[in-house]
């Protein structure tokens, strides 16, 4: 619709990948009845899914006897909305640039991002009070009231931006109000906005995205007397070496001639 130069730079999976990663380590450790000795620990499994989905698994089936269920506690999460943020609005000409893979002595460039706000949603289902608060107090502290990551948006590019992770609010439900059962669950949700950044579509000219190699100015005097223009100096700047490329780790030569020296 917009151009036939197809691109996919997987930025909503980049980000929703990014956002689970923060709490898959999240552990859950075991005491005896007096509180005094752990007797036992566990990673808490994180999944991707809805909350109604995810009850309505802990629930299916009812009437068949299983010799085994899914165990809490559980987390799950998934991305809930996506929306334009125009406070972080900045100009699309602030372009990035990249060496051409076979071809070094042209480049790709992209136009600078788009700021997108993505919700976020994390639910947490225990069995009781005592898991659910020791689980939560791995989360809160890392909010004030955000978390900043930093995510490399798109491969070959240099480009690393920070992007923070606000958390919005924390609600609790003592008791889940799903199917008449005996299984009992309390259910915690968080929710998030992350501020993430989106691309469009690389820009490859050919011929005119050639790099450059050496810039020349040259310096005048103005006679007003004779309306002429004197040149007094010619200043050459080059890479060093000559052969650098963009992802060269390269200095400038720079050459000065005056008159009567200059070409």
């Amino acid at each position: 619709m917009f151009t036939t130069n197809h691109f996919y730079h997987r930025i909503i999976r980049k980000n929703v990948i990014a956002f689970g990663n923060l709490f898959k380590n999240i552990t859950l450790l075991k005491y005896n009845i007096e509180n005094t000795e752990e007797f036992g620990r566990q990673t808490v499994p994180l999944s991707y899914g809805g909350k109604e989905n995810f009850v309505s698994r802990l629930f299916a089936e009812p009437e068949l006897a299983k010799a085994t269920q899914i165990q809490l506690p559980r987390m799950s999460f998934e991305m809930t909305s996506l929306s334009y943020d125009a406070t972080r609005k900045l100009s699309k000409f602030n372009t990035s640039t990249k060496a051409n893979p076979g071809n070094a002595n042209t480049v790709s460039k992209i136009y600078g991002p788009v700021p997108y706000n993505m919700g976020f949603e994390l639910n947490l289902y225990v069995r009781n009070v005592e898991d659910g608060t020791q689980i939560i107090e791995q989360i809160l502290p890392f909010f004030s009231p955000d978390y900043v990551i930093t995510l490399n948006y798109l491969d070959g590019y240099n480009i690393a931006l920070d992007v923070p992770v606000t958390l919005d609010t924390v609600d609790y439900i003592p008791e889940f109000e799903g199917p008449d059962t005996t299984t009992r669950i309390l259910l915690w949700t968080l929710t998030f906005t992350m501020k993430t950044f989106f691309f469009a579509s690389e820009i490859n000219s050919g011929v005119g995205s050639k790099i450059i190699r050496k810039a020349i100015a040259n310096t005048y005097t103005y006679t007003s007397n004779t309306s002429t223009n004197t040149k007094v100096s010619n200043i050459v700047i080059t890479p060093d070496p000559s052969t650098a490329n963009i992802d060269s780790d390269y200095g400038f030569t720079e050459t000065i001639l005056t008159f009567p020296d200059i070409p």
